[in-house]
């Protein structure tokens, strides 16, 4: 045997040649590097989503500070949050026309409200006044709020509602005959409630009436004609024990006696609920209009 064959038995056999494992290290290391992304992802998420959670907070916050801030002294009333209590008088916008401290009936919670075109207060509509464009382009007053259109509602009062009309370029002679016939559209309106009111058979009639019906614990709207004398130093010691009474002005004794037949009427207990809130409304825009100015 020659050296080079006893060099080639003497030799070990080939190994086989391993897979490098590099390439599974590298998977390995993909597949953590996915895990730890998708990780980092999901705390992206959880984060932006208490961000968002955090910045809501903060407009809630800072939306009751802001009306926290309006209710306390910027002058001006802050939006109808909850249920609003405000006095009578203030409500209806009035001087003298209604009397007696209470919070806004169920009637104004649930009525939609309406922001004043020109001082920009907000109302429950049915104290407010209503106007539309008819198809000429020209303001027209609607009382009853039953003219089609989108309305445009103003407060009561004279100074505003000639300052509306202003604003719509009318003349000073067409501004004074407008004002004339929403005085006596309003006036109308208040006298066809009351006229309701005495059909339907839910009111009483006579000071001696209103005392009655104070007494049991009625608490009945009373209607004190403007011409009366000494009628509400009367009647509201009667309904103090009871949470007091309300007592609107109305129009005087004629015209209020020519609802019932020439009668001398001088004070009405509305008993009826709901032409009581009608009477109420209407009352406080005719007094706003036709008297409060007057004093």
């Amino acid at each position: 045997m020659t050296a080079p064959d006893r060099a080639d038995r003497n030799a070990s056999p080939p190994r086989k040649r391993e897979k490098p494992r590099h390439r599974s290290a590298e998977k390995e290391s993909r597949e953590r590097s996915n895990d730890a992304g998708r990780a980092g992802s999901g705390r992206a998420e959880v984060s932006r989503a208490g961000s968002r959670a955090g910045s809501g907070q903060a407009e809630v916050s800072r939306a009751g500070s802001r009306a926290e801030v309006s209710r306390a002294g910027s002058g001006r009333e802050a939006p109808n949050v909850g249920t609003p209590r405000v006095e009578a008088t203030e409500a209806a916008g009035v001087g003298e026309g209604v009397t007696g401290s209470r919070p806004i009936g169920r009637e104004a919670r649930d009525s939609p409200w309406r922001r004043c075109a020109i001082s920009r207060n907000r109302r429950p509509k049915e104290q407010l006044l209503r106007f539309v464009i008819d198809p000429g382009g020209r303001l027209v007053e609607d009382v009853s709020s039953s003219l089609p259109g989108r309305g445009i509602h103003v407060l009561p009062d004279r100074k505003r509602v000639t300052a509306l009309m202003t604003r719509h370029k009318m003349g000073r002679d067409e501004v004074d005959v407008v004002l004339t016939r929403l005085a006596g559209a309003l006036e109308r309106r208040l006298l066809d409630g009351i006229g309701l009111a005495r059909r339907t058979g839910g009111c009483r009639v006579g000071l001696r009436e209103c005392e009655e019906w104070i007494r049991r614990g009625a608490r009945p709207l009373i209607l004190m004609a403007e011409d009366a004398v000494g009628l509400r130093e009367r009647l509201e010691p009667l309904g103090a024990p009871h949470g007091g009474i309300e007592i609107v002005r109305v129009p005087g004794t004629e015209r209020l006696g020519a609802l019932w037949s020439g009668r001398t009427v001088v004070v009405i207990a509305v008993l009826h609920s709901g032409v009581g809130a009608r009477i109420r409304a209407d009352a406080a825009r005719w007094w706003s209009f036709t008297r409060a100015d007057a004093g």
